[in-house]
């Protein structure tokens, strides 16, 4: 059986074709998509380089991934936190050097924002203020009238020498206020104006006594 050349040119460019596709899904990824890769490889390095393990606030399993830093190693080091400098693993004992020098390029030692800040102002708590004010003493005031000054009309000193009545028993009139204190009052004589008269008297010309004074 023969076969037309044109038919069996078409079947060589199928089975030239099929094998080109084969080999295009078998072959290695091209120039470009491995510099690509290459790239993004290198810039994850480079990324874990920079990012240093805090060892103020790292996991203990963070801490037990280091090398040379086992499970007892890594609970030392998150017992002696805080530490002010990665140099404090050393310097507290926690680790030693030798075990330091294969970490020291990987951690860091950050402090928080609250405790630098307390630290660098020194600030101490101040003392509790008292919600309530002290207490101030009450003082009388020396000008201040009292009621028996107010029916006497007289800002003079009681403590000045009464004048003494002619007989026993008599009251003394102040003139000034038409009020007459019995003997034994703070203003008995005492009144800038004033006479002695006996009680019935100051009675019947219109004197009125003391609020305040002794009674009869």
């Amino acid at each position: 059986m023969k076969i037309k050349p044109q038919r069996l040119l078409n079947i060589v460019l199928l089975a030239l074709s099929m094998v080109f596709a084969n080999w295009a899904l078998a072959a290695p990824p091209t120039a470009a998509a491995s510099s690509s890769k290459s790239q993004k490889s290198e810039k994850k390095t480079q990324t874990s380089k920079s990012e240093k393990l805090d060892v103020n606030s790292a996991s203990k399993e963070e801490l037990d991934a280091l090398p040379g830093i086992g499970d007892a190693y890594a609970q030392k080091i998150i017992d002696g936190r805080p530490y002010r400098s990665k140099t404090d693993l050393v310097s507290k004992g926690v680790l030693p050097s030798s075990t330091y020098d294969k970490i020291k390029d990987q951690i860091t030692a950050r402090r928080g924002a609250k405790a630098s800040a307390s630290e660098s102002s020194g600030a101490t708590p101040s003392e509790p203020i008292s919600s309530n004010p002290p207490s101030t003493a009450k003082t009388s005031n020396p000008t201040s009238k009292s009621s028996s000054e107010a029916d006497s009309g007289t800002t003079q000193n009681a403590s000045q020498t009464a004048r003494i009545p002619p007989e026993k028993g008599m009251v003394w009139v102040n003139t000034s206020t038409g009020v007459y204190h019995r003997e034994g009052d703070r203003w008995y004589g005492k009144t800038k104006k004033g006479k002695f008269m006996s009680e019935a008297d100051a009675q019947k010309a219109g004197y009125r006594p003391a609020k305040n004074g002794p009674k009869e």
